[in-house]
């Protein structure tokens, strides 16, 4: 009997510990997830209250949608950083959308677990890499080879573009690929016993059902994107024009701010805190499109 009461009491002990536990790490979930939203609406907050007066001064239309930026001019349009932006952002994902979620699927389904395991490691040092060493390496890679194939400098839309689709590259794999462990067993069985083939089952049943997680990598992907700078600053061609072709110069938002915040003053310095903002309003809308997407598809 008193053997019957000591366990009972650790019992009780034990899961009274166990519900203390899950009580603080919840409690720790809610915390970061509110520092999380008090950082970003700090951040909106000091870009709206210094970037406001910038537009007023300047005027929204001719600062958003002007094509010349010339500080000694007092003239400021972000068009063509905007247009850049874009390019740049959107050629990335393309070539990283594609190879990166196949390359999950190969290394979740096809590939040895030795090969898995390498490609972990790879794969934690390709997103540890300092921005600057992947702008390096593209200056000095992929930009001779474009001087080499079409005889040009190198230095714009399509080399940043392929150099940020290296930098992503790792982002879309990774979450790809946590996605598609996270799926239950389940569904490729019934899939299988169905009597579809191992290729069918993942691109019908798997792709579709992982594409919630999927799509979060991507809307990393692109913040991320959006937000490089050094890397795209050193083989972008630093020129504030709309590009015409993919081997033209060009500059974007995130290089634009970086490039002239160290001198600039006055005016100038209040269109590159407006800029800031213009760049944040982006990704965040960005980020809405995307997550209602996600949510319509029941990620």
């Amino acid at each position: 009997m008193m053997e019957n009461k000591v366990m009972t009491k650790n019992l009780d002990f034990n899961n009274f510990n166990r519900d203390l536990i899950e009580k603080i790490a919840v409690l720790l979930v809610y915390l970061s997830a509110l520092i999380c939203i008090l950082c970003v609406a700090i951040i909106g907050y000091f870009l709206l209250k210094n970037g406001v007066d910038g537009i007023k001064e300047i005027g929204l239309l001719k600062f958003l949608f002007g094509d010349i930026w010339s500080p000694q001019n007092k003239e400021f349009g972000i068009f063509p950083m905007i247009v850049a932006s874009f390019y740049t952002v959107g050629l990335a994902v393309l070539f990283s959308a594609i190879l990166g979620i196949y390359s999950a699927i190969f290394l979740v389904y096809f590939a040895p677990k030795w090969l898995s395991d390498v490609c972990d490691i790879v794969l934690s040092v390709l997103t540890s890499i300092p921005s600057v060493v992947y702008g390096f390496l593209g200056l000095m890679i992929v930009a001779s080879i474009i001087n080499l194939g079409f005889d040009a400098s190198g230095r714009g839309l399509l080399c940043a573009s392929i150099i940020l689709s290296i930098m992503i590259l790792p982002t879309i794999i990774t979450i790809s690929r946590d996605s598609f462990l996270a799926l239950p067993d389940g569904y490729l069985q019934a899939s299988l016993s169905l009597g579809a083939s191992l290729e069918y089952s993942i691109i019908k049943v798997l792709l579709k059902a992982a594409s919630g997680g999927i799509l979060s990598g991507l809307i990393l992907a692109i913040s991320r994107a959006l937000g490089e700078s050094m890397a795209v600053l050193m083989i972008s061609g630093n020129q504030p024009l709309i590009p015409q072709s993919l081997l033209d110069g060009m500059r974007t938002l995130s290089g634009h701010i970086i490039l002239e915040m160290g001198y600039a003053s006055g005016l100038h310095h209040q269109a590159l805190l407006s800029t800031a903002f213009i760049l944040f309003i982006i990704t965040m809308f960005l980020n809405i499109i995307f997550g209602v997407i996600k949510v319509r598809i029941g990620g």
